[in-house]
């Protein structure tokens, strides 16, 4: 009897960590090489509240211009070159928006290769590893970072809350949200 409970716990064990993590590359990204990819990572002066929000609204102005400049790009060497030709650009969008904040237009724009960990967009898994970005600074750059994929256009429309709760819509999700201490929307 003993056996056949430690066999169940086990194999439900086994079944919460199969569930609970994530797919180690989607079908889109794993058909996407990682030269083919464009990321944006913006980071915050501080953790403040205060910088925080700045940061987002510096980032959907970022987004809404770097839009702009790649909408008549076909291919991620085009988008590239399109930023590299215009991070001034970009780092004017933010500058702009940090003075709209009354903030210190303190913000620097980079353009290069950087480290990037794993990142889940709607159904595409970015998997980790050394991207072509756009890399903006706010200030001092010590808060936390946000960071999204501007070619092919990954990021959510400018606007939509992506810091919105996960919803399960099955009870096994619900079950394990209830279990690991997490509130199921």
């Amino acid at each position: 009897m003993k056996t056949s409970r430690l066999i169940v716990s086990a194999a439900l064990a086994a079944l919460c960590l199969a569930l609970a993590a994530p797919k180690a590359v989607s079908d889109a990204a794993a058909e996407t090489p990682v030269c083919d990819y464009i990321r944006l990572h913006i980071v915050a002066n501080s953790d403040s509240a205060w910088d925080q929000g700045v940061k987002l609204a510096v980032r959907d102005a970022v987004r809404g211009e770097a839009a702009c400049l790649l909408a008549s790009c076909d291919t991620a060497e085009e988008a590239w070159r399109a930023v590299q030709e215009n991070i001034d650009v970009l780092a004017d969008a933010a500058r702009r928006e940090l003075a709209q904040w009354g903030a210190s237009p303190d913000a620097r724009a980079e353009a290069g290769e950087y480290a990037f960990p794993s990142r889940r967009y709607g159904d595409t898994i970015v998997p980790a590893g050394s991207y072509r970005a756009v890399r903006v600074i706010l200030g001092e750059g010590e808060g936390h970072n946000w960071w999204c994929v501007l070619f092919p256009s990954l990021c959510l429309p400018v606007g939509t809350d992506d810091t919105a709760p996960v919803v399960f819509y099955s009870r096994l999700g619900r079950w394990l949200a209830g279990l690991l201490g997490r509130r199921a929307a």
